[in-house]
């Protein structure tokens, strides 16, 4: 799925929108905003998952997100989260989008009709631009390089789906301890044995751990440390 880099932010609204809460309810409100924008709409309200996302507890998450949704700041329906101001920005943005992109090859399209209009043989030549097709054909699979963030994404939601493989990566990012595409490789081949590869994952984020153990599906929620055997990679960052 193509992700958008930005969004609009209006200071002054958002300013009188928070009026009131603390500062513990403006931050998870302005993470989940964040995640909404960042997904294009809706999120799947996961409470543990949201919670490691926010960094915080679930029971607290829980109570700031009841307020939220009390004040009318947050929905909750159909088990999804959202915000009806940012749908509609969403939306808006998504149009803008979607026009700077047609007048963008329209442009393009016109400055190479004139090229080819006005320029010497030699000119043409020299100042060609591949048209898509061109790139298509010279570039392997017709696809550019991608990069290793998108990499690490794709390994991981190609077995957990897209939401617990976002909360993974962002695990790995709070115990400092960023994937590799080849590493997001060898765990998502190894979340693939288990039995709940989803369960799996979301076991070792609520432990702490750095790796994930699919020949442990039922290890007793009261132990705080990892499964012998945890430590097996000898430093080696995966």
């Amino acid at each position: 799925m193509k992700r958008n880099p930005y969004f609009n932010f209006y200071p002054a609204d958002f300013m009188n929108g928070v009026r009131g809460l603390s500062a513990q309810e403006v931050g998870v409100y302005t993470m989940l905003l964040c995640r909404i924008y960042e997904e294009d709409g809706p999120v799947e309200y996961h409470v543990r998952r949201l919670a490691t996302y926010c960094g915080m507890r679930e029971a607290t998450f829980e109570k700031v997100v009841e307020k939220l949704v009390d004040l009318g700041k947050m929905s909750i329906g159909n088990g999804m989260l959202s915000n009806a101001r940012a749908e509609a920005e969403i939306s808006k943005r998504a149009n803008g989008l979607e026009i700077a992109s047609r007048a963008g090859k329209a442009s393009a399209e016109k400055r190479q009709q004139n090229q080819r209009t006005e320029a010497t043989p030699v000119q043409r030549a020299f100042n060609h631009t591949d048209t898509e097709e061109e790139k298509k054909e010279r570039e392997p699979n017709g696809s550019p390089k991608k990069s290793d963030a998108v990499l690490v994404r794709e390994y991981l939601a190609e077995v957990v789906g897209p939401e617990v493989a976002e909360a993974f990566i962002a695990h790995r990012h709070k115990l400092r301890k960023p994937m590799t595409p080849r590493a997001a490789k060898m765990i998502a081949d190894k979340l693939r044995k288990a039995a709940d590869p989803k369960a799996c994952a979301d076991l070792s984020i609520l432990k702490g751990w750095q790796d994930v153990f699919p020949e442990n599906p039922n290890l007793p929620q009261s132990r705080q440390v990892a499964p012998a055997g945890a430590d097996w990679w000898g430093g080696r960052d995966l």
